[in-house]
């Protein structure tokens, strides 16, 4: 079992991004409709006109006036949520200078192929890609044909991908640049975690993986029920073999980081096994003096 313990992607952190910033116009003071949609670029946020009038106050400082949408689509998967995307046609590249890191999380991704390259003082110190598509498993020519495109273990490719790139050199002043790519369609990403990597210790065989459904079946005024679909998180419980001698780092590291989103790796050979969440219940056993039990539940966010 293992975490990274993500970095607060900032303003002056993203070098540069493939995707405008030009989802509705920039709020200024005016005259504004109900449903009018204006984007506050200081916080990166959309913002919904709830009451029509004159507008002087930026909507974050007027709730009355205004609601929040949601980030704008290049700060969607720096939002700490896993189902709001950044999309394009194509492809998607961002260049980050993300301090001193090891370890990046690709989550809730659409896209056939990512490329990572880290450069230090011009040089280029680590470059990868990863073919998402050679991932598909097919059973029999009917599946080849018929049924839709699934991803298995940890590249999953057309409508969610979970990939821990674990091998990153750790730089202070490194560049790192991510660009996803699927010629022809859209490309989208629900979540770049960049950060350190941490191992709490060997996680034993039958942990559980779940999924927390919001999605709603509402009544009309004559009876008849609708499926409303939201949004899902995942759920992970397991158990982990801790050494004797990394107990006091594991019962401290779950003090500093608790109540704090962090990216789990179950193992990195199950993409099932990669949640986005924090800790929600956790104990440790010191069963004997070679190494100890520690179980523990996480609960993923949307």
């Amino acid at each position: 079992m293992k975490f990274i313990r993500p970095t607060l992607v900032t303003p002056a952190m993203l070098v540069s991004s493939s995707v405008p910033e030009t989802d509705y116009p920039a709020w200024t003071s005016g005259t504004y409709a109900v449903g009018d949609r204006r984007i506050v670029v200081a916080q990166h946020k959309i913002y919904q006109c709830a009451v029509a009038g004159s507008s002087t106050i930026s909507p974050e400082l007027d709730p009355a006036r205004w609601a929040v949408v949601g980030p704008t689509n290049r700060w969607a998967m720096f939002d700490g949520q896993v189902s709001t995307t950044t999309s394009a046609a194509n492809s998607i590249s961002v260049t980050l200078t993300p301090g001193r890191f090891n370890s990046l999380g690709l989550l809730n991704i659409n896209a056939s192929a990512v490329t990572v390259t880290l450069t230090v003082d011009a040089v280029v110190v680590y470059e990868k890609t990863t073919d998402l598509d050679s991932g598909v498993k097919v059973g029999n020519w009917y599946e080849y044909f018929y049924e839709p495109i699934y991803q298995q273990d940890t590249l999953l490719l057309t409508d969610l991908v979970d990939a821990a790139l674990l091998d990153l050199p750790a730089y202070t002043n490194g560049v790192l640049t991510v660009t996803l790519t699927r010629t022809g369609s859209t490309v989208s990403c629900g979540a770049i975690i960049v950060g350190l990597l941490f191992t709490l210790g060997k996680t034993r065989w039958r942990p559980t993986v779940a999924i927390r459904d919001f999605s709603r079946k509402e009544a009309d005024e004559y009876g008849s029920y609708t499926l409303v679909q939201r949004s899902f998180s995942k759920t992970m419980k397991a158990s982990v073999m801790v050494a004797d001698g990394d107990v006091d780092t594991v019962v401290s590291n779950m003090g500093r980081y608790r109540a704090t989103n962090l990216l789990w790796i179950g193992d990195p050979t199950y993409g099932a096994l990669l949640v986005y969440g924090f800790a929600s219940d956790w104990r440790l056993v010191i069963s004997n003096p070679q190494f100890s039990e520690f179980e523990l539940e996480v609960e993923g966010m949307t």
